[in-house]
Parts: C-alpha cells; sequence; structure tokens
C-alpha cells in the first residue's frame, strides 16, 4: 500500500510540473534571450526584464528554446503577455514551429505605443500546427516586435517585459453593451490586420489593412451566450469595397452583406446577427468582428470603419435590421388578413416573421407566408436570399 501511495504522488508530482512558467522575470530574464537586441534584467527583485533594440535589427525578438507548453487538450492555447511598450512599433507577434518544424506559424495582434503602464495581449494559439508535434508539447517561443505589419522592420526603442504566460482561456468580465461614450476607452477591443483609433464622441474607428483578415478582437468581456442570441452592430462603412460583415463567437463564423460607400454605406446601419443557429454560443462566449469582402473575405481597401455600439439581447428590434429595406421585394396583399405572396427577384431561401418585440413569431421556407395565426398589428418579415443577400419588410396584419 505504501508502494502504491508513492507511486500515485509521484505521478502527481511529475504532472504539476508539466508546463514551465509563467515567466514573471522578477529577478532576471527567466531562460529567455534576445536576438536582434539586448535582453536584460536589472536583478532588482520585481524589476520587469527589458528589450531594447535599434533600427539596425529590422526585426527584434526573445525566444524561449525549452518553454515546455503543454499545447494538447485545449489547456495551453493562451498565450498572455503583459508589456510596457516604450516605443511607437505597435505589432506583436507570437510564433512557434509548424507540424514536422517546416517554418513557423504566427499569431499578430495590434498593440498600444508609448505606454505609461503594463498592458496584458492575449494570443488565441489554437491551430492544427499547435502541439501537432512532440507529443502535444511545444517548446520553441518566440515573440516578435514590428512596426505596424509582419514585413515592416521596427525602430529604435525598448520593451519591458513583466510577464509571460500560458493559459487555458483568456480571463473576462461580463459586458453586453459597448457604447464607447468615453473616450479613449475600446471597452476591451483591440485591433488584428488593423488599427484603432479613438473612441471619441462615442466613435471608435477602425482602419483595416489592405488583404488582410482584418478583426476587432473582443477578449476583455465575455457575453451571456445561454441568454442572449443576437448581437446588434451599428456602423458606418467608409469603405468602397469592403462589402463582408463578420461575426465570430462560439466556435463559428456568421457573415452578412454590408453596404458600402456610395451605395448608403456612408449613413449608419445596424446589422443583427441571429447567433441562435450556432451550437457553440452558449455559456460564456467572447466575440471577434470581421471586415472584408463577399470575394474572399479580406479587406479591398482601407476605408474606415466607424463603430457606434454593440449590443447583445435576446430579441431583435424591428428598427435593428432595416438597414436592408428592399424596395425590389413587393409582399401581397399587405395589409394581410390570412396569406400574403413575397416576390423577389433573387431566389429566396428562407423568410422569418418578427413582431415589434423582435420575437420571432415563424419561419417559412417557401414564397407564401400564412399569417392567420397571427394578432393584428405590425410585424416585419426578415427575407434570406441567395448570395447571401438578406432583405427586410414591414407588413400589417388586420
Amino acid at each position: 500500500m505504501k508502494k502504491i501511495t508513492l507511486l500515485l504522488l509521484l505521478i502527481s508530482v511529475s504532472f504539476a510540473g508539466f508546463s514551465q512558467g509563467p515567466w514573471d522575470f522578477t529577478t532576471s530574464v527567466d531562460t529567455w534571450t534576445g536576438s536582434g537586441g539586448t535582453f536584460t534584467h536589472s536583478g532588482v527583485a520585481n524589476d520587469p526584464a527589458i528589450l531594447t533594440y535599434t533600427l539596425a535589427s529590422a526585426s527584434p525578438k526573445i525566444l524561449q528554446a525549452t518553454a515546455n507548453v503543454n499545447a494538447s487538450g485545449g489547456l495551453q492555447n493562451i498565450c498572455a503577455i503583459t508589456i510596457k511598450n516604450n516605443s511607437v512599433n505597435s505589432y506583436l507577434r507570437v510564433s512557434h514551429l509548424k507540424t514536422g518544424g517546416t517554418g513557423r506559424r504566427y499569431e499578430n495582434q495590434t498593440i498600444s505605443t508609448n505606454d505609461t503602464a503594463p498592458v496584458t495581449y492575449y494570443f488565441d494559439m489554437t491551430n492544427a500546427n499547435w502541439g501537432s508535434d512532440n507529443g502535444g508539447i511545444e517548446n520553441d517561443i518566440q515573440v516578435h516586435i514590428k512596426f505596424d505589419s509582419g514585413t515592416t522592420n521596427s525602430v529604435d526603442g525598448s520593451l519591458e517585459f513583466y510577464k509571460i504566460e500560458f493559459i487555458e482561456a483568456i480571463p473576462t468580465t461580463l459586458q453586453e453593451s459597448y457604447t464607447f461614450d468615453l473616450d479613449g476607452d475600446t471597452e476591451g477591443f483591440s485591433a488584428t490586420n488593423g488599427s484603432i483609433s479613438g473612441p471619441t464622441t462615442g466613435i471608435l474607428t477602425f482602419t483595416p489593412v489592405v488583404n488582410k483578415s482584418a478583426k476587432l478582437v473582443q477578449s476583455a468581456h465575455h457575453v451571456d451566450a445561454t441568454t442572449n442570441k443576437w448581437i446588434h452592430i451599428t456602423l458606418t462603412n467608409n469603405s468602397t469595397l469592403n462589402d463582408q460583415l463578420r461575426l465570430v463567437g462560439g466556435g463559428a463564423a456568421s457573415t452578412m452583406p454590408m453596404l458600402v460607400s456610395g451605395a448608403g454605406g456612408e449613413v449608419e446601419k445596424t446589422y443583427s446577427f441571429d447567433m441562435s443557429g450556432v451550437v457553440g454560443w452558449t455559456g460564456n462566449q467572447v466575440f471577434t468582428i470581421g471586415i472584408g469582402s463577399l470575394a474572399n473575405g479580406k479587406a479591398q481597401d482601407a476605408g474606415t470603419i466607424l463603430l457606434n455600439s454593440v449590443q447583445i439581447n435576446s430579441t431583435l428590434s424591428v428598427n435593428d435590421v432595416d438597414f436592408r429595406d428592399d424596395a425590389s421585394i413587393t409582399l401581397y396583399p399587405n395589409p394581410v388578413n390570412d396569406v400574403f405572396r413575397i416576390n423577389s427577384p433573387l431566389a429566396i431561401e428562407k423568410v422569418e416573421v418578427f413582431n415589434l418585440l423582435g420575437q420571432k413569431t415563424m419561419t417559412v421556407n417557401t414564397t407564401t407566408v400564412d399569417a392567420s395565426g397571427l394578432s393584428k398589428g405590425v410585424y416585419m418579415i426578415k427575407v434570406y436570399q441567395e448570395n447571401d443577400i438578406i432583405s427586410t419588410k414591414r407588413f400589417i396584419k388586420q
């Protein structure tokens, strides 16, 4: 019995020491090394480690060759880096070896510049390459500093590293209304393949990088996805080419057409995503807003997005989706007593009917809708058509 107890204890100790880190740099650089710059520590307890680099190095980075990160089973998929950026370089990258050691895979994030206090950034390393070799262990981890993209050289400066760790999930707090009323407070949104300015006077401005999957990432706050299935995004689109809006959450991506500048996009609109059909949209969830094109999902120009608000709730307001009251769609008769028909130049795939509270009352897959069971009042239909076109119309039930 004693032998068994000892064996179990040894196994427990082995697993407890499975992963190195967190690296908090309290007294040293914690086995990290620098390339393209000098990575040093003052030796004073609780001081940060400092990477100093000059223009002579286009790609300064710090390296960890024996990270011993448990990348299997989603246990340590999030890389959390706490830094104080004393430079104007605004692009941070975390990389690891691809499967078989054939090159490196990068996760990128735009960071603030000339910081007055430390900031923590979270990189989701989840990917088919992450933990695919070496029994799920990742050893070769690198943190790279660039000016404003993955290909632009860094400029003189320094970064203070306070902590690097790999965790299971991003720590978040509940928030389901984002109105950007406080100037300079992005309310937890950060940019990937783009840049953020503001917010000022209630508007957060996002500028996408051309030919990239541009994203606004919400990683500081989560949503009660079990209760709230609707996400309403109010924005102005100053791009003439970026005509796709994406909402990524619950392990799935939902897309819809977005009006471009010159075709109505220059006027503020509200786009609403129904997440009730996403299996993974349950529990506490974070989300990402993507800006791109219907052609390939990537931004086609650098036209700005002026984000007014993001609201997450349990209902669809009729006023939330009137951005595409398409004149090419007709309802007959309207007002209606029992049955009405929908005419559209595009093939209709699905029709949803909502009351004024935003509650869905029925769904049909035909162009004929039987409204005889509805109470008298004003209703809205949401018409899903081919090529991912979504239009809305109002009707009166007599």
